[in-house]
């Protein structure tokens, strides 16, 4: 899932914490779970939903924190 270009600095020191959800309220319009498609899924049913972070040998979710010390091409990948 392409997150997007960021860009933060993170001092030394400092961690960093990930929130995993189906939704970016008011970046984007509210996720109803409902599998309608735009613009119904406005209207249509709202339901709950459990969001997976997947974690067993060759699904693993991951999130790759560049190095910006590292050489250009320098970088580890997840199998």
């Amino acid at each position: 899932m392409d997150l997007f270009s960021t860009s933060v600095i993170l001092a030394a020191g400092h961690r960093l914490r990930i929130s995993v959800t189906s939704s970016n309220y008011p970046r984007y319009e509210t996720n109803l779970n409902n599998g309608l498609p735009w613009p119904d899924m406005l209207e249509g049913p709202e339901y709950a939903v459990t969001v997976n972070v997947h974690h067993e040998p060759g699904a693993a979710s991951y999130l790759e924190v560049p190095d910006p010390s590292r050489e250009a091409g320098d970088y580890t990948t997840c199998p």
